[in-house]
């Protein structure tokens, strides 16, 4: 039940407000607009039909504050909806880098729909017209991003019962494009680029964090926040994009350069004022210059993760040990990795030939595999000329 207040001659209604993880409430004052403790008395009482409601983070325009003299709610523009909806994110202990997502996706949104529009008038109206003043700019998979966390935001909103309902988003179309990999000519080039650049730090770094990535599969922060337990680092659920735990081997040249990469960006933490974040995306835009100096167009760091896949699958030609390998919750995202043609990879990666035998026999697509439960795909040994 809400208590009730005084301050300087006037009344207020006290509703305390749940604060996940404290044990102190939160006080909330809301104005009964009168000196009267009679007056106050009588208007609480209306406070206290919707205090459940204010808990839940409704507002609303009571009858004393407006001309209807009715109880109301308080039209909630999308500006504040935004930030209420961020901050329960962060509640939900979801990464940074997921929360700046959403943030900059909602940004551009209420650029293009208004800050000050009430949020139970949003429509498919405004679905269109941001997509139109986006698509020209951003990719189909950068659209499809800002799109589905625009999407999670209207469903939080009628799930919190601030709308009663949301528009249908419709994604675009990104159509059956396969993954884009590196083959091994150009992953040598891109190392063969490396001393030509103008780094702080030893270039053989580098060539050796490439490779580690090439090779495991790794999104670019998980290896520093993965955790090593012996030969292997776990990416455990709370840190996983899948929200799954899984185990990736490492051999003891792994290891090391692992070792190694975690020691750097601590370095540069501590004693450059950088912050983990943008140290680890330094690799990231090395491989970038790597790849300009190289004149390789059209790949992105991600795509030694996607290299990794379709070098295993090479190999193993077993979807689900590529599946497990990469993380990914269900087989049927992994799939994509099996659409190549075989003939093209083993062009792109004779090097991973040796690893099993196609025979000359009357069905000349069938594949013998040996057993490659161990086999380390660190075959590249690149050395470059001092």
């Amino acid at each position: 039940m809400a208590g009730m207040r005084k301050l300087k001659g006037r009344y207020f209604a006290r509703v305390y407000i749940p604060q996940p993880g404290r044990e102190r409430a939160r006080e909330k004052l809301i104005g009964l607009g009168t000196d009267s403790k009679v007056m106050a008395r009588h208007r609480k009482r209306e406070v206290e039909i919707v205090e459940d409601e204010i808990k839940a983070g409704q507002e609303f325009v009571f009858s004393w504050e407006n001309d209807s003299r009715e109880l109301e709610h308080k039209q909630l523009k999308l500006s504040k909806a935004v930030e209420r909806y961020l901050k329960a994110r962060c509640g939900d202990g979801l990464r940074n880098g997921t929360i700046k997502i959403y943030e900059t996706a909602l940004k551009d949104f209420q650029r293009v729909a208004g800050k000050s529009l009430p949020v139970d008038q949003i429509g498919l109206k405004h679905i269109n017209r941001f997509k139109t003043k986006y698509i020209g700019g951003l990719s189909t998979h950068s659209m499809n991003i800002k799109l589905r966390a625009i999407k999670t935001f209207l469903i939080w909103l009628r799930d919190n019962d601030l709308v009663n309902s949301v528009p249908k988003i419709k994604m675009l179309n990104t159509g059956k494009s396969l993954p884009i990999y590196l083959t091994n000519i150009q992953f040598d080039n891109i190392l063969k680029a490396l001393p030509k650049l103008k780094l702080k730090e030893n270039w053989r770094h580098y060539a050796e964090a490439f490779t580690f990535y090439r090779d495991t599969g790794l999104r670019l922060s998980e290896p520093f926040y993965g955790v090593i337990n012996g030969d292997f680092l776990t990416i455990e659920a709370d840190t996983a994009k899948g929200h799954a735990q899984r185990d990736i081997h490492l051999t003891a040249e792994q290891k090391r350069v692992l070792l190694d990469m975690r020691t750097r960006i601590k370095h540069k933490v501590t004693n450059n004022g950088s912050s983990v974040e943008s140290a680890i995306k330094h690799y990231s835009r090395v491989f970038q210059y790597a790849c300009r100096k190289a004149k390789i167009t059209g790949r992105k760091f991600h795509c030694l993760r996607h290299t990794a896949a379709v070098r295993l699958y090479l190999v193993t030609r077993d979807i689900y040990k590529v599946m497990k390998q990469l993380g990914h919750s269900s087989v049927t995202t992994t799939e994509i990795y099996s659409k190549f043609d075989v003939r093209r990879l083993e062009q792109d990666f004779p090097d991973l030939v040796r690893y099993y035998q196609v025979p000359r026999a009357a069905n000349p697509e069938k594949t013998v595999k040996i057993n490659v439960s161990d086999t380390d795909l660190t075959d590249t040994r690149f050395v470059a000329k001092a």
